[in-house]
C-alpha cells in the first residue's frame, strides 16, 4: 500500500539531524510503542494513552503510536451493527497499511522500541515488531543496538514455568551476546512495572541525548 501522505506525527514534527524531536522544552527521544492494547477494549486504550503522557512528561519520550497513525487513513473503526462489507473494507486496508506505517515510517524515526508485554500469552503482534526491531536497528554507534524496553504487569507466567514471557522474546530485550556485550534494554515485570519504567527510561533519554556527537 502507498500512502499519499506521511503520518501527520511525522508531518508536524520537527526532528533534528540526528532523529531527535525538538519540543518546546528541549530535546525528545521518538520511541515507537509496541502494544495490543488498542486492540483489547476502551479501558486498555484509555490506560495506553495515559501512559503515552507520562512518558512524554517524565521521561522525555516522544511516542510514536501506530494506532493513531493508523487511524488517520481508516476513519472510525466498524462496530458490529454495521454491513459485513464495510467491515471487510475496513480490515482489508488496516491489513495493508500496517507494513507501511508501522515497519517503514514510524520505526526508522524511533531511537527505542517500548513494548507492552500484557496477556497470558504476549500478542503475536507485538512480538513480531520486537523480532523485526532488534534484527533492523542495531545501528547506533553508543549502544549494541537501539534499546528495547519490555513491560509487563500481568501475574501469570508463559509456557516456561520459571519465566514470566517466552524468554526468547526477553533475550532481544535485556539478553547479553556471545561476546558478554549487555544491552542497556531491559525487562520490567510486575506491579509496578510501568512506574519502573518510566523512571529507568528517564535516566536512559538523559544518557543518549547527553551523548549525542560524542
Amino acid at each position: 500500500m502507498r500512502l499519499k501522505k506521511l503520518p501527520s506525527i511525522l508531518q508536524k514534527t520537527n526532528f533534528t539531524s540526528d532523529g531527535y524531536v525538538i519540543g518546546k522544552h528541549g530535546l525528545l527521544v521518538p520511541a515507537y510503542v509496541a502494544s495490543e492494547e488498542g486492540f483489547r477494549n476502551m479501558l486498555g486504550e484509555h490506560a495506553l494513552k495515559e501512559f503515552y503522557k507520562k512518558l512524554n512528561v517524565y521521561s522525555g519520550i516522544f511516542v510514536l503510536c501506530p494506532f493513531q497513525a493508523c487511524a488517520e487513513y481508516l476513519g472510525k473503526r466498524p462496530g458490529d451493527e454495521e454491513p459485513k462489507s464495510m467491515y471487510d473494507e475496513y480490515w482489508d486496508k488496516f491489513n495493508s497499511l500496517v507494513g507501511v506505517a508501522n515497519y517503514e515510517l514510524l520505526m526508522p524515526r524511533s531511537k527505542l522500541l517500548i513494548a507492552i508485554l500484557e496477556g497470558a500469552a504476549i500478542d503475536d503482534g507485538v512480538a513480531a515488531e520486537v523480532g523485526y526491531y532488534f534484527q533492523r536497528f542495531r545501528t547506533n554507534p553508543l549502544f549494541p543496538y537501539n534499546p528495547i524496553i519490555g513491560i509487563r504487569t500481568d501475574l501469570r507466567l508463559s509456557e516456561n514455568s520459571r519465566a514470566p514471557i517466552n524468554p526468547a522474546i526477553q533475550h532481544l530485550i535485556d539478553g547479553e551476546s556471545n561476546e558478554g556485550e549487555k544491552s542497556c534494554g531491559k525487562f520490567f515485570c510486575g506491579t509496578q512495572a510501568y512506574d519502573e519504567a518510566i523512571v529507568y527510561l528517564a535516566q536512559l533519554t538523559a544518557r543518549m541525548i547527553n551523548a549525542r556527537g560524542k
